[in-house]
């Protein structure tokens, strides 16, 4: 190879393979599997061996991943969703494997090889952006051949608010179109689905959320056990070229009847918080509408939609946190 860099990389290909798929069995619930089924772990093994020796083979002239490459990467993204890995488990693996593989080329460089660091770094930037599409359009496309329409919808709501580029395409799987922005509304019910019970309320949840996607086609998902978090378009009546999202009154009328049909549902007191943002940069309005739902009053019926102002001296901490887990992906 000419370089002391890709010749060390080569070298530690086997066991920065290994470490990576224990990695993920250790890190990611989902990728348990690696642990109990000798065959899913050998075909783990054997595609993260094959990355790095495709990386070493490609990246030393610069040379981008082919069709073949992005159809084999984009093949194992379907594998897992196959194995029951979830949207959120497959941004983390992708996540663990760029850390990974960026702490593995620093270790492997000296100072005497800035040059074929700089050559690595500048194809795995542009090279790995590709290979993270390619897999994520793989598990995706193989989740909307498989998922109920319920677990569908789910996995949309859960990209905007993370938000990740592939919610497009599963808006368009679920029949939906995207909004510049939305109110986003969580639904704060306390002792909501005791954990015994985690078979039945998982039931519930998916029942509850069927029956409110009947009267309301917005994206909605159960995140957590005592939490209900919808997505109200909140740009239906406002002029194109609008720089920031704003309070649309018809979005607000919408979300309201969205929560009053969920206390119906729920049958239990309710604490409602909202936010609005626009997509690709929700993640900050879903927290907001969080906090606000845990600061807000309790209502038998849900009649007001809570915004920060309403709520905010009783704000709790940003790393209050509910770890419960919700219904199952």
């Amino acid at each position: 190879m000419g370089s002391h860099l890709f010749a060390e990389l080569a070298r530690r290909t086997l066991d920065d393979a290994r470490h990576e798929v224990e990695v993920y069995g250790r890190e990611i619930p989902e990728y348990r599997f690696v642990e109990d089924d000798g065959r899913l772990r050998a075909e783990a093994l054997d595609y993260a061996v094959w990355l790095r020796r495709r990386t070493l083979e490609l990246a030393p002239e610069g040379t981008p991943l082919t069709q073949e490459d992005l159809d084999h990467i984009a093949s194992m993204g379907a594998t897992r969703a196959r194995t029951g890995m979830s949207a959120a488990s497959r941004r983390r693996v992708l996540g663990l494997h760029t850390n990974l593989m960026l702490r593995e080329i620093q270790e492997a460089s000296g100072p005497e090889n800035a040059d074929e660091l700089m050559r690595v770094m500048t194809w795995f930037t542009s090279q790995g952006t590709r290979g993270i599409d390619a897999y994520s359009r793989g598990h995706a496309a193989e989740q909307e051949r498989h998922l109920p329409f319920v677990a569908q919808v789910r996995a949309l709501t859960m990209a905007l608010l993370a938000d990740d580029a592939l919610a497009p395409g599963l808006a368009r799987a679920v029949g939906m179109s995207l909004a510049a922005s939305y109110e986003v509304v969580v639904v704060h019910v306390p002792g909501r689905h005791a954990p015994a019970a985690a078979g039945r309320a998982a039931a519930g949840c998916e029942g509850i959320v069927e029956a409110l996607l009947t009267r309301h086609r917005v994206p909605m998902a159960w995140p957590r056990a005592e939490e209900l978090v919808a997505l109200v378009p909140a740009d239906q009546d406002r002029a194109p070229g609008t720089a920031q999202p704003v309070r649309d009154q018809s979005a607000r009328d919408r979300a309201l009847a969205f929560v009053r049909d969920v206390g119906q549902a729920v049958a239990r007191p309710c604490a409602i918080g909202t936010s609005t943002g626009r997509v690709r940069a929700l993640a900050d309005a879903y927290a907001r509408a969080q906090r606000i739902s845990l600061a807000a009053p309790l209502q038998p019926v849900p009649r007001r939609l809570h915004t920060l102002a309403d709520v905010f001296v009783e704000l709790p901490s940003p790393k209050t946190a509910r770890s419960t887990p919700g219904c199952p992906a």
